[in-house]
């Protein structure tokens, strides 16, 4: 039984109006795996998690096209002690993300009513919202991603015009790296999801992010689900890739996903009896990267690439050639934005003190927003 079945159930009987390099495998990336309770840092009426009504008309959608080097940044709306920020707080942080240039704020949950909050504060800070919803280790059928969705649901149908401020949904965030799902029912959630979010008026791109070497590995089954190819590329994890190559690096993991789902979609092809050879998939890999590049591509079928989490951490233990620090994260930061911004979502907004330090001691120190400012 599909995991948002009850919000089908009620939405059929409400009316809504609406207006190539190698696949190298990293050692891990920066999944956000914990999400903290919902623990407000103040009992002041503005705090998060007060109902929000949005009144004012939302920025035009940018259709995934945002301003050259920054598209968007990732924001987890907690505070050094998991607990959730006010809204105060929340208004401020949003604003030095328009500030600094970019056209979207990537959210990994809608706990601590971010989707409201949050939402609130990018409408007045003409931002676009990329919303997530968390998989845990709960597995696909949890009750708490049926919960998420609800939340989203119910943004929308506060305000028809809500609609305009979702840029993206993304169903989970290496739910298989974590092996919190299987292939076969992520690509069930992210159908099911899609789904729900039509019937509300959502009708932009649904997908899931997964690490490079993960989402190659399991295209066969996630191709035919997503609307567009989400991949978390974090050159830091690669023992060989120095600060001054993750640009470059970024940019050939992106070109390997560019027209992946394409050429899946020709090999299903083939086994359902079509005749179509390496040769000839090969050919049509190479027409449609040429009319992508002239943004002449309107067919679902022909599904772009974006990167979900770039990054380069401030401190913590070096990974080979790959060293943190406060100006290797500039430098790296500064070559992936040339390279491939625009197509991009930087981790992290500031320091997820709330996390454990991780691997090398780094899962703390991704906060980025001063770089661009």
């Amino acid at each position: 039984m599909k995991v948002v079945s009850s919000l089908l159930l009620t939405l059929a009987t409400t009316t809504l109006t609406l207006a190539a390099p190698a696949k190298l495998h990293p050692l891990r990336t920066r999944s956000i795996d914990y999400i903290p309770p919902d623990l407000y840092a103040s009992p002041d009426p503005s705090f998060a998690g007060a109902p929000i009504v949005l009144s004012e008309p939302p920025p035009s959608p940018s259709s995934l096209s945002p301003g050259p080097g920054r598209y968007a940044m990732t924001y987890t709306p907690y505070t050094p002690d998991g607990l959730c920020k006010t809204f105060d707080t929340i208004s401020t942080d949003i604003s030095r993300i328009a500030s600094a240039g970019f056209t979207a704020v990537r959210l990994y949950a809608t706990d601590c009513r971010a989707v409201h909050s949050v939402g609130s504060a990018a409408l007045n800070s003409s931002l676009q919202l990329i919303l997530g919803l968390h998989v845990s280790e709960a597995g696909t059928n949890a009750t708490s991603i049926t919960t998420q969705v609800s939340s989203i649901v119910d943004f929308v149908t506060q305000s028809p015009s809500h609609l305009s401020l979702i840029d993206l949904i993304v169903v989970g965030n290496e739910a298989l790296f974590n092996d919190y799902a299987t292939p076969s029912s992520l690509a069930d959630l992210v159908n099911d999801v899609r789904s729900t979010v039509r019937q509300i008026g959502y009708t932009g791109p649904v997908t899931t992010a997964e690490p490079y070497a993960t989402f190659m590995a399991n295209a066969e089954t996630l191709c035919p689900a997503v609307d567009i190819v989400a991949a978390n590329l974090l050159p830091f994890f690669h023992a060989d890739v120095p600060a001054r190559l993750a640009g470059s690096f970024v940019a050939q993991q992106m070109d390997s996903l560019d027209g992946l789902c394409e050429e899946v979609a020709a090999r299903q092809a083939t086994k359902e009896g079509e005749k179509v050879t390496d040769e000839t998939v090969q050919e049509e890999r190479a027409r449609f990267k040429v009319l992508r590049k002239k943004g002449m591509l309107t067919d679902r079928g022909n599904k772009p690439v974006l990167a979900m989490e770039v990054g380069w951490p401030s401190r913590g233990t070096a990974n080979g050639d790959a060293v943190p620090g406060v100006a290797e994260q500039r430098t790296a930061m500064a070559g992936m934005s040339e390279a491939v911004g625009s197509r991009t979502v930087f981790t992290s907004f500031k320091d997820d003190e709330w996390r454990e330090p991780g691997d090398f001691g780094v899962e703390v120190a991704w906060g980025s927003i001063e770089v661009f400012e």
